[in-house]
């Protein structure tokens, strides 16, 4: 699996179950990369609240204001398993 994309809700807030959070940890720590985006139609993924803090400590990347759309056009231009950034606009 090359990377997930998390629709989350508003700046990035996800449910907090403790098994939910150590499965994500557990997936990033693999080298799977883990988007989080928001279904919100305008706003962005930030670390503004806790629950949104606690997905980027288990090493959910934040999509920032990505779209559906352009999260998974991320995945399908990013080169191979090797990457690593934590900024998804900074892949070449």
């Amino acid at each position: 699996m090359r990377g997930v994309v998390l629709e989350t809700f508003g700046a990035g807030n996800a449910p907090q179950r403790e098994d939910v959070l150590n499965a994500l940890k557990e997936v990033c720590d693999r080298g799977t990369v883990i988007v989080a985006i928001s279904q919100c139609m305008k706003g962005s993924v930030s670390d503004d609240y806790e629950t949104g803090r606690t997905l980027l400590q288990a090493g959910v990347v934040p999509g920032i204001d990505m779209t559906p759309e352009v999260s998974h056009l991320f995945f399908l231009t990013a080169p191979a398993p090797e990457v690593t950034c934590l900024n998804p606009f900074s892949v070449p």
